[in-house]
């Protein structure tokens, strides 16, 4: 069984574990896929950095100084640079943040300042009333009043002064008429909240007195406190439906649910806030899905490209890689290889014009197809099938300088890769760990969960200069998903790295 080794930081000085924090970050920030013929050196990537952190770009100036650090470990200005570039990085954010407290603190101020002033305005108003005796007016007051401030003493003490009143008009009989005992008893019905009785009595009232226009004005606000008290009850359900929909992932019926709250209640501050979420959700994932399917498309157009190239199909390599420069004008690795390509049809057409129009031999083409396979099998990263295929060439052509090349930078590559001389003890160990994930019945969600532990297990080991340890955590990665490009990429860097020790050596 395969064993991850542990590591553990002990007696580090905040200096290099600020150091390794970024380093981490930068090495987690892959932007797409590069190749050996896409690679930067570790003096562009600082240069670049220099030029970020001058401008006051401080994260992308820390990315660019990590990828320096990556690709050469002993470059001290990077080091130095990377650690100043956090600092200036962390007091901006401290600053943003500080000028963000500040505002929202100015705004909280003037929403309550505003809200004192509406308190009191509604309050004075109720008293207003009170003393006038205009009960049904001075409620309503009051009412708007505990809408704001809900524990509003001298507010409650007003109302309950009101329903007491109504209440022993009521009892005692103090009312001249059968009106004023409908409309004492619909007043205390609306102070209470009880919509439906308050408007029942009020309109036993009318039909006694149909000119009293107070009755009529609150019997239409009572009947829109009913509405609005129903609607408001129905967005509560479907907020509720709506924010379950949210936590599941089904964004889309969210919206649907939210959207139906607000048109109950537009007030409805949560549903609109988890509405502005679920929507940039939604653009996000269209986004993401976009820039996806065009990553796809490049990486398809890419390699497809690579593999006409191969096989000796320059002009269709050409329009792939065309196709994929259309979409990504930056992407170094076409560029390199369109330039290959003419290179190439150049050559085969000043070969043909030498030839005197004469046909080439069985034998010939017999050693091109051996050549080109082994072309094929070596980009792919099989270069011990690669090296076979060169081997024929050399049996039928033993001059053959671009077959003798090619063998000894696959037998580089083996050793390097850990498919060669060294390595073979690990590399049963990755099988047999592989092997025993199968055997356990190991999850989809259980395998997501190890292959980024041991990713990040390979920068780790990485990030303290086991570069051993980190090929076979990131190795492991592959196993469990070959699509990783992440891992993969990370391969390749090790791999130039470890082979650039090897030529020091």
């Amino acid at each position: 069984m395969f064993r991850r080794s542990r590591f553990h930081i002990q007696g580090l000085s905040y200096k290099i574990l600020f150091l390794a924090f970024f380093i981490l970050l930068a090495l987690s920030y892959i932007p797409r896929e590069i190749l050996p013929a896409e690679m930067v050196s570790s003096e562009e990537y600082f240069e670049q950095g220099l030029a970020d952190y001058e401008a006051g770009n401080y994260k992308l100036a820390m990315e660019n100084f990590s990828e320096a650090l990556f690709l050469d470990p002993t470059n001290k200005q990077a080091k130095y640079y990377l650690e100043k570039a956090g600092r200036k990085f962390l007091e901006e954010v401290e600053a943003r943040r500080e000028s963000e407290r500040k505002e929202i603190l100015k705004r909280a101020k003037a929403v309550i300042a505003e809200r004192k002033k509406k308190i009191k305005e509604s309050y004075d108003k109720g008293r207003r009333h009170y003393k006038r005796s205009e009960f049904l007016k001075a409620g309503e007051a009051f009412n708007a009043t505990l809408e704001i401030e809900p524990e509003h003493k001298e507010a409650k003490k007003y109302l309950e002064l009101i329903g007491k009143r109504l209440e022993e008009i009521v009892n005692k009989g103090e009312f001249e008429t059968v009106g004023e005992l409908y409309y004492a008893q619909g007043t205390v019905f609306y102070i209470k909240g009880e919509w439906g009785k308050a408007i029942s009595q009020w309109e036993n009232a009318l039909k006694i007195d149909p000119s009293n226009k107070e009755i009529s004005e609150f019997i239409k606000i009572a009947r829109k406190r009913r509405q609005e008290e129903e609607s408001f009850e129905k967005a509560e359900v479907l907020y509720r439906d709506g924010l379950a929909h949210y936590n599941k992932g089904k964004i889309n019926e969210a919206i649907k649910q939210l959207e139906e709250v607000i048109k109950f209640n537009p007030q409805h501050r949560k549903a609109r806030e988890l509405l502005t979420k679920a929507k940039e959700k939604v653009a996000t994932i269209k986004k993401e899905e976009k820039a996806r399917k065009l990553r796809e498309t490049v990486e398809k157009r890419y390699f497809r490209g690579i593999d006409y190239y191969a096989e000796g199909q320059f002009n269709k390599a050409i329009k792939e890689w065309k196709g994929v420069l259309k979409i990504d004008p930056t992407h170094r690795g076409a560029k390199d290889y369109l330039k290959k390509a003419r290179d190439k049809i150049a050559r085969v057409n000043s070969r043909e014009r030498g030839r005197k129009g004469g046909a080439r031999s069985a034998k010939e083409e017999k050693i091109e197809v051996y050549y080109r396979q082994g072309i094929n099998y070596y980009l792919a990263g099989g270069f011990k099938e690669a090296i076979r295929q060169w081997e024929e060439v050399l049996k039928m052509e033993p001059s053959h300088n671009g077959a003798r090349g090619y063998i000894a930078k696959a037998k580089e590559r083996l050793k390097i890769s850990g498919e060669g001389i060294g390595y073979s003890d690990y590399e049963e160990e990755i099988e047999e760990y592989v092997r025993e994930l199968e055997k356990t019945g190991t999850t989809g969600e259980e395998k997501e969960e190890l292959v980024t532990m041991h990713y990040q297990d390979g920068l780790v080991a990485y990030a303290h200069g086991d570069l051993s340890q980190a090929m076979k955590e990131w190795r492991i990665v592959l196993k469990l998903d070959p699509e990783h490009k992440k891992a993969r990429r990370a391969i390749i860097k090790l791999q130039a790295e470890m082979e650039h020790r090897r030529g020091k050596k």
